[in-house]
């Protein structure tokens, strides 16, 4: 019968040591990586949806005109206006229901109101997990004393976990915009 030695089994006994921590440290590290990336693709897959879901109001916008079918009155100050923002971060439209609408930061979330002229409520469209520090609202051919189409870009810087985020996206409008 052969036996080991105590130098054989401290030796065998460091190398298994050695071996499962070596494993475990990247067992953890894998789950801290995988923690990190979920946590990015949770902000990414909310901004894609508030980025999708303004630019689809902001593209089926309507030129604010009550001669032309645009309804009882105006909703923003000129005549003949696609879109208006009182602030860099707000941006105001008819919307394709012929309803006044905004989009507009407050705080760090980013709220949606229709019908601001009768006072109806607003609603958040970004979740309080969410932190966004910057929306800017850039608005290009907006009137119709020029002839460009009417676009809007967008820009939003949104923080999470101590880490920044930048988006931007361009919406042009989908109705033509004809002079009459």
């Amino acid at each position: 019968m052969k036996s080991f030695t105590l130098i054989e089994l401290l030796v065998v006994t460091g190398i298994f040591s050695i071996a499962i921590g070596s494993i475990s440290a990247i067992f953890v590290s894998g789950l801290s990586s995988q923690r990190k990336i979920l946590a990015e693709q949770e902000v990414l897959n909310q901004i894609s949806y508030v980025i999708e879901y303004m630019g689809r109001a902001i593209r089926m916008a309507k030129k604010d005109d009550i001669s032309f079918g645009g309804g009882p009155k105006y909703c923003l100050s000129g005549e003949k206006v696609n879109y208006e923002t009182p602030s860099d971060s707000e941006i105001r439209f008819r919307n394709y229901k012929n309803e006044c609408q905004k989009f507009f930061l407050s705080g760090y979330t980013i709220y949606e109101q229709k019908n601001y002229d009768t006072g109806d409520p607003s609603f958040p469209l970004t979740s309080s997990a969410l932190k966004i520090t910057s929306l800017k609202f850039r608005v290009f051919g907006e009137s119709q004393n020029d002839n460009f189409q009417p676009r809007v870009t967008i820009f939003m810087e949104v923080e999470r976990g101590g880490k920044k985020f930048q988006f931007q996206t361009t919406i042009s409008q989908r109705d033509i915009d004809v002079q009459y």
